[in-house]
């Protein structure tokens, strides 16, 4: 993940990404090895990037990195890993 991270953003000042099912795992790895990561609210996201014209998986990277890079996005707070572990315990249905 790095590898590619530098190929292809060596000066990257902010790595965005959505909400989503393999976020809470990518915002713990990219921190780990000290990326400036945020994790965007992806109902926000939506409604911005729903207003484009050409929808694509290409075309909605490029527009959230437009908002990272204006600064016009929520950033979410992802739990650490622990509060995960004991939610985890806690919840019948996550269990």
């Amino acid at each position: 993940m790095t590898d590619l991270l530098s190929k292809h953003a060596p000066h990257a000042e902010r790595i965005g990404f959505q909400t989503g099912a393999m976020a809470s795992w990518l915002w713990h790895e990219l921190r780990r090895v000290e990326l400036p990561v945020v994790c965007i609210d992806a109902r926000h996201a939506h409604a911005a990037l729903s207003v484009r014209m050409n929808k694509s998986d290409q075309n909605d990277a490029r527009g959230l990195a437009e908002l990272v890079r204006v600064g016009r996005y929520r950033e979410v707070k992802v739990k650490s890993a622990e509060s995960q572990k004991i939610r985890a315990i806690l919840s019948p249905d996550l269990g």
